[in-house]
């Protein structure tokens, strides 16, 4: 109490329970102590009964390990026997209670364990960070030099690049037949507008300028038993 005294005129923010409060650690939050019933003061006593029966080093029972044998024990006792089994533990739940909320914290100790706490984290943190240091940095990303052999249409940048095939005319305009100026297309063209024409018979020259003979494209029917005259040279 006398340092919550010298804090509440040192710093005076706060009333004297404050700061007493906050040297013995106590909650602010308002807690209501349930009442001690018989109930709670006959489980006590059993498992206390149970536990002290146990072997030396042998795991303690809990109320949770025993309760459908409490239950069952407790169903079959009179209201007068709940009074004289319970009588004694009703005395000693309430001294615990008040013991609890007089007792003065161990404030010392409550603070080296925060302490201890504390500095378990700073060190965990620490074995983190001196991990991450140690670890071998990642090669740095290179960044290309600002020039003009960035640039896409630059001299530098297009010399050592293949340049692309310059954009030829379709095939059937650029190329004639046998020499001539005609191209394939319009020929093609021309073919097939004479297709319905009827043709004229072709004329051929002999070399000492006789009469044109007419050849026509059906086939030469020579009549048997004399022999056929030689035609002469002619040229399509």
């Amino acid at each position: 109490m006398e340092q919550a005294v010298i804090l509440c005129e040192k710093i005076g923010r706060h009333s004297i329970k404050y700061y007493f409060e906050e040297i013995m650690q106590r909650s602010h939050l308002q807690s209501k102590s349930r009442k001690v019933t018989r109930w709670n003061a006959f489980i006590r006593c059993e498992v206390a009964r149970h536990n002290s029966v146990l072997p030396e080093g042998a795991k303690q029972l809990k109320p949770s390990d025993l309760m459908p044998e409490i239950c069952v024990h407790w169903k079959e006792l009179s209201e007068e026997q709940r009074v004289s089994k319970t009588q004694k533990s009703m005395v000693e739940i309430e001294q615990l209670l008040k013991m609890k909320e007089l007792a003065g914290h161990h404030t010392m100790q409550n603070a080296f364990s925060d302490a201890q706490k504390t500095l378990e984290k700073i060190d965990r943190k620490g074995n983190d960070l001196d991990g991450e240091e140690q670890s071998p940095p990642s090669a740095p990303i290179q960044q290309p030099p600002s020039s003009d052999s960035t640039k896409p249409n630059s001299p530098s940048a297009t010399q050592g690049r293949k340049q692309p095939a310059e954009a030829q005319p379709p095939l059937n305009v650029i190329f004639s037949v046998s020499g001539s100026s005609m191209p394939v297309q319009k020929k093609q063209h021309k073919e097939r507008s004479d297709k319905g024409k009827k043709r004229s018979p072709r004329k051929l020259a002999t070399a000492d300028a006789a009469p044109p003979i007419i050849c026509y494209h059906s086939p030469l029917i020579i009549p048997t038993g004399t022999p056929p005259a030689p035609l002469p040279y002619a040229t399509l």
